[in-house]
């Protein structure tokens, strides 16, 4: 039976209480993509086959990038096969390939179908816990575990405890901008979001290191984050 691994308190303690990078608020769509419906605390999600998200049509035809109609606003209804509508809360599982930390402060993962190719992947971003940032109280305490989890992760989800000098010091790597590989990658369950992106829109390098988005289609805001054991 697959179940979720749980990190021990006093490490998330620790990494929490490291220094952080300093951040700048985003602008494209940032009101909806820091802010969250009540669903996503009454565990109201769908879940959606990887294959059925990433094949999901754009809402309208022919969307424009950073289409300001659309910045304070949720895409209408359009038709596809889950029956989605952006601003539903969607659960997807798959394969953490790579964490990066963006200069809004965001850790933008890539998951994909394949435990080990990370070509075609999804894009899940964690919003910095932070009431600059995040307005909602309660999406801000779920950001805080999910970040801190993402900061193992980044290791490879290896971390450890080593003697220097008489102390007993915690070794770990911060994810970059550029992003950090998880290899091997990591198996996720991730609820979040649905928000299309549409400052993906004419970009070249949607992904990092190599790997493509499959579709402008994101979770963000991340609300709930499951590493996956066998």
């Amino acid at each position: 039976m697959n179940k979720p691994i749980c990190l021990p308190l006093g490490l998330l303690l620790m990494l929490g209480a490291l220094p952080a990078r300093e951040f700048k608020l985003g602008d494209n769509r940032w009101e909806i993509k820091t802010s969250i419906s009540g669903r996503a605390f009454v565990d109201d999600d769908v879940v959606v086959e990887f294959a059925d998200f990433i094949a999901l049509p754009d809402p309208v035809p022919n969307p424009k990038k950073n289409d300001p109609e659309y910045q304070k606003k949720f895409y209408p209804e359009f038709e596809n096969k889950p029956g989605l509508r952006e601003g539903d809360i969607v659960t997807v599982r798959g394969w953490l390939h790579l964490v990066s930390l963006e200069d809004d402060g965001d850790y933008k993962m890539q998951i994909s179908d394949d435990p080990d190719l990370g070509y075609k992947c999804i894009l899940a971003r964690v919003p910095l816990n932070d009431a600059k940032f995040v307005k909602t109280t309660l999406l801000r305490a779920r950001l805080n575990d999910i970040r801190q989890q993402l900061s193992v992760a980044a290791t490879g989800y290896v971390y450890y405890l080593a003697r220097e000098g008489g102390t007993t010091v915690l070794k770990r790597r911060e994810a970059a901008e550029a992003g950090t590989l998880i290899s091997p990658s990591l198996q996720v369950e991730v609820t979040g979001q649905l928000f299309y992106d549409n400052g993906l829109i004419d970009e070249k390098q949607k992904a990092k290191k190599g790997m493509r988005a499959a579709t402008h289609w994101t979770l963000h805001p991340v609300s709930n984050l499951k590493f996956i054991s066998e």
